[in-house]
């Protein structure tokens, strides 16, 4: 503070920051709110998009959310209620379901073929006789490789 005082004759602190000057001039923050006012489902990103081609100003979502604020109205922001998967359309499911048939088949097939049937994961195995096998009775994958 003496310091200050002996150089330049104050004691208070210099203001800080600066005067940011806004993106969008007045006249655009209102054609903005009119977009908003026409379409109220109008989303955050159409209005950014309409922002860059109208005016050339490139502004953030949250830019806009914030100018749509102080004038009280709002804009979706939306977000899928389920994310975008690759193989979602009809044609995925149905081959699906074929692949998801052939392996039934062929599992009935081997069942019918071997008479057990093994589950590596859960290392148990399943007879279709009468008789039961237990989950204990199953050893090693020694005695599965031989039972084959």
């Amino acid at each position: 503070i003496l310091k200050k005082f002996l150089e330049e004759g104050r004691v208070e602190a210099k203001k800080r920051g600066g005067d940011k000057a806004h993106k969008l001039t007045d006249e655009q923050k209102l054609a903005v709110r009119r977009w908003a006012e026409e379409d109220r489902r109008i989303s955050l990103a159409k209005l950014k998009e309409k922002c860059l081609s109208t005016f050339g100003v490139a502004v953030s979502e949250a830019t806009i959310s914030r100018l749509l604020k102080t004038f009280s109205s709002t804009a979706t922001r939306r977000t899928p209620l389920q994310p975008k998967r690759r193989g979602d359309g009809a044609e995925a499911i149905d081959a699906r379901w074929l692949y998801a048939q052939s392996l039934l088949q062929l599992f009935a097939q081997q069942l019918v073929q071997t008479q057990m049937c093994f589950a590596d994961q859960a290392s148990s195995s399943f007879t279709p006789s009468s008789s039961t096998v237990s989950s204990s009775s199953v050893s090693s994958e020694d005695d599965r490789g031989a039972s084959t």
